[in-house]
């Protein structure tokens, strides 16, 4: 049996999925959307005027259900807005936000640590011009 693949094109970005994955969540947008206009022959992609970068974690809702799991740099209510555009009611408790990584945390640690450190620096030279200007 073969799959049957549906070609998305998403805010510019091309995505395939199978139909049936789509299918598992009938009342949303693109389940409804593949029953009623895509045919197996199409070989032309489905044009979805959404944001082509979050549509991977909507398609990830319908691959594996919830919770979705998306970077720290995406916040719930950005996602939560356009599962709303796809008709999929996605709770803020079912998305989970992954922690800021050790590695960036650290750089921008040091970044402020230097800048704090030039700050300190200018604020002595400047005591220092002063100091020797009174003396």
């Amino acid at each position: 049996m073969s799959v049957e693949v549906v070609k998305l094109n998403v805010g510019g970005k091309a995505y395939e999925v199978a139909k049936s994955t789509l299918s598992k969540h009938p009342n949303t947008l693109l389940a409804k959307l593949v029953d009623d206009q895509w045919r197996p022959s199409q070989a032309e992609s489905i044009f979805i005027d959404a944001n082509g970068d979050l549509f991977e974690y909507v398609l990830d809702f319908y691959r594996r259900g919830t919770p979705v799991h998306v970077p720290h740099n995406i916040s719930k209510a950005q996602l939560q807005k356009e599962f709303s555009y796809f008709n999929i009611d996605m709770p803020e408790d079912k998305i989970a936000i992954s922690k800021v990584p050790f590695a960036e945390v650290s750089r921008i640690r040091n970044g402020k640590m230097i800048q704090l450190q030039e700050e300190a620096e200018h604020a002595m030279n400047s005591l220092s011009r002063e100091t020797d200007f009174f003396s």
